[in-house]
């Protein structure tokens, strides 16, 4: 029963994606295209209406694993922008620092589900164990459990 209900949430978010980006766009294009948009809110640092980051950030983690369902044991095109791009390295910056508001525990919630989600061990991989390690080791304060739409 669970596993449809997954099934079918996640075939009505491909499909929403498919409406919102047009139906012709790859899954690392999407990919990017959220990334894009968590970095123009945090530069930025102004929210556009309805854009809410822990939505692309989920949407980024679903990606990351149809793409390792689909790819087996090998790296897939999302993944190697993580690496190349050190999305990791910028989401930990962002984290630690808290800033944007309310940005620390999407960020740490973003890295604890990519750890689970994966089939594949990422820790070894130096620019994830470094930028958790540096997450983790420097939080100041804890995560504040109550988090604001960003």
């Amino acid at each position: 029963m669970f596993s449809k209900l997954t099934a079918f949430l996640q075939q009505a978010a491909e499909i929403t994606s498919q409406i919102v980006l047009g139906p012709g766009i790859s899954r690392t294009d999407e990919f990017e295209q959220h990334w894009k948009s968590i970095t123009d809110t945090i530069t930025s640092n102004q929210k556009e209406p309805g854009y809410r980051v822990e939505d692309s950030l989920k949407r980024m983690l679903e990606l990351l694993k149809a793409e390792e369902q689909e790819k087996g044991d090998g790296m897939g095109p999302c993944l190697e922008f993580v690496l190349q791009h050190k999305l990791l390295d910028t989401l930990q910056t962002v984290g630690q620092n808290n800033y944007p508001e309310g940005m620390r525990l999407h960020v740490v919630t973003f890295f604890t589900q990519l750890l689970e989600g994966m089939e594949q061990s990422l820790l070894p991989h130096i620019s994830i164990h470094q930028a958790m390690q540096l997450l983790f080791c420097n939080v100041e304060g804890g995560i504040e459990l109550r988090a604001e739409s960003i």
